[in-house]
C-alpha cells in the first residue's frame, strides 16, 4: 500500500491502478469489502444513503429495471406476504433467538407460501444476509 505522501502527489495514478485491480480481482474485493461492512455495520448503511443521493437517477432507473425484469416475482412475493398476513398467525417469540420484539414474517421458500418462521427483526436480516449476501 503507498505512503499517503506518495498517493497525494499522484491520485489519479493510484485510483487508475485500484481500478485496474479491482477488474482483475473482483472476488477479492467483494470479499474485502464483506469483511469491511461485517466490522462497520453504520458505514454500510451511511454509503448506501449517500450513493442513494449521489446518483438518485441512476439508482430510480435501476429500482424500474428490476421491477420490469422482476415484475411477476415481486406480484407473487405481494400475493404471498399477504396471505401470511391474513391466515397465518404470528407466534409470540423468535424462533432462534426467543425475542419477543419486532417480530417478523420469514419464508424459507417462496414457492411454499404457508411455511413460514417468526423471526426477530435481527435474525431476519442476519438469515437474509447468510443466504443471500450483498456483496
Amino acid at each position: 500500500m503507498p505512503r499517503k505522501e506518495e498517493y497525494w502527489a499522484n491520485p489519479e495514478k493510484h485510483k487508475k491502478a485500484n481500478r485496474e485491480y479491482a477488474k482483475l480481482h473482483p472476488e477479492k474485493v467483494k470479499e474485502g469489502q464483506k469483511r469491511f461492512y461485517e466490522k462497520h455495520p453504520e458505514k454500510r448503511k451511511e454509503y448506501r444513503i449517500r450513493y442513494k443521493g449521489r446518483y438518485k437517477g441512476r439508482y430510480n432507473e435501476y429500482q424500474r429495471e428490476y421491477y420490469l425484469k422482476n415484475r411477476e416475482r415481486l406480484l407473487k412475493l405481494g400475493r404471498i406476504n399477504y396471505l401470511a398476513h391474513q391466515n397465518i398467525p404470528l407466534s409470540l417469540k423468535c424462533d432462534n433467538c426467543g425475542s419477543t420484539e419486532n417480530l417478523d414474517r420469514h419464508h424459507q421458500d417462496y414457492s411454499k407460501p404457508l411455511e413460514v418462521r417468526t423471526l426477530c427483526r435481527s435474525c431476519h436480516k442476519k438469515e437474509h444476509y447468510i443466504n443471500q449476501p450483498s456483496f
